[in-house]
C-alpha cells in the first residue's frame, strides 16, 4: 500500500511552491499608498451649483420640480426625480408652491408612506404627483402629465 501512495504522489508531481515576486497587483480602484490624499494627481473638479429649497425648474408638462432635485430619471410616462431632504418638506413646499402659481389640488393624500396628488394647472392639464421618503434625509418625487 506505501508503494502505491508513493507512487502516486510521484505521478501527480507532489506540492509545488508559486514563484516568488517584487510585484504586487492592486485594483485599479485603489489609491496609492505613498499619494496624499490632501493633493490629488488628478485635475480639480468643478462643482455645479444646486439651487435649494425655494428656487423651481421646469419638469414635465411644465410641472414646477424643486430646484434642488437632480435631472430625473425617465420612466415609461413620467421623470422620478430625487430630492436631498425629507419627504413632509418637500411635499409642503410643493404645496404651497402650486397654490401660489395658480394650480389647484384636486386630492392629496398620505398613503404607503408617500403623498398621492392630483393637481390641475390653470388650462386644466392634470398631473400625478408622488412625493415618497426615500429615506429619513431624501425624498424620491414622482410627476406625471397627463
Amino acid at each position: 500500500m506505501r508503494t502505491f501512495v508513493w507512487l502516486f504522489v510521484i505521478a501527480c508531481g507532489g506540492p509545488t511552491t508559486l514563484p516568488v515576486t517584487d510585484r504586487v497587483t492592486v485594483p485599479t480602484n485603489m489609491q496609492d499608498a505613498g499619494a496624499d490624499p490632501a493633493k490629488p494627481d488628478a485635475k480639480p473638479t468643478t462643482t455645479k451649483a444646486v439651487a435649494g429649497p425655494g428656487t423651481w425648474k421646469v419638469g414635465p408638462g411644465d410641472f414646477p420640480i424643486p430646484g434642488d432635485a437632480d435631472d430625473g430619471t425617465q420612466m415609461i410616462n413620467n421623470l422620478v426625480y430625487q430630492i436631498p431632504r425629507p419627504r413632509d418638506s418637500v411635499h409642503e413646499e410643493v404645496v404651497k408652491h402650486v397654490q401660489a402659481t395658480g394650480y389647484t389640488i384636486q386630492k392629496d393624500t398620505l398613503f404607503m408612506g408617500g403623498y398621492r396628488m392630483e393637481i390641475t394647472n390653470k388650462s386644466g392639464r392634470r398631473y400625478d404627483v408622488s412625493v415618497t421618503e426615500n429615506d429619513d434625509t431624501s425624498t424620491i418625487m414622482q410627476v406625471t402629465p397627463h
